[in-house]
């Protein structure tokens, strides 16, 4: 691997991205993308309010209290599980879209943020999660279970 294939490995690793996931779904032999993942990753919005930044994510029937949020830089890591949890077992199936099992969205931020005082809401199956804008980049990584 020349050095430049190197250095954009480490800026898509930088954003989150995994790029031996990418070959295994989309490369040589992989069943494409309408295979489905071992894990799952939810819909998100992100954005900025005044001084901070806003990450919205489309968690409809997770318990969002067992959802562990990683944060390393500007990379936010959200992790946690969809539970079937049916009232009574299928005796047939006719259509079905809504993922279960393990979740796991990776974001980059654009703007670098603080590690205190994150704050959390969840209404109408969505995810809020609230971080103040930091002035300068900050290298270390914590990880915390969110609590609404």
């Amino acid at each position: 691997m020349g050095v430049f294939d190197r250095q954009i490995a480490a800026q898509l690793a930088e954003m989150g991205i995994d790029l031996a996931a990418l070959v295994r779904a989309y490369g040589p032999g992989a069943l494409g993308p309408c295979a489905r993942p071992a894990v799952w990753a939810p819909a998100a919005d992100v954005y900025e309010v005044d001084d901070e930044v806003v990450i919205k994510l489309d968690l409809a029937g997770v318990d969002v209290d067992e959802v562990t949020l990683t944060l390393a830089g500007n990379l936010v890591a959200l992790s946690g599980v969809r539970v079937d949890d049916s009232p009574r077992p299928r005796s047939g199936v006719g259509h079905m879209e809504i993922e279960y099992g393990p979740f796991e969205k990776r974001i980059w931020l654009p703007w670098p943020v603080r590690h205190q005082g994150i704050r959390y809401g969840y209404h109408r199956g969505m995810l809020l999660i609230a971080m103040q804008k930091a002035r300068r980049p900050i290298a270390r990584k914590i990880s915390i279970r969110v609590r609404v």
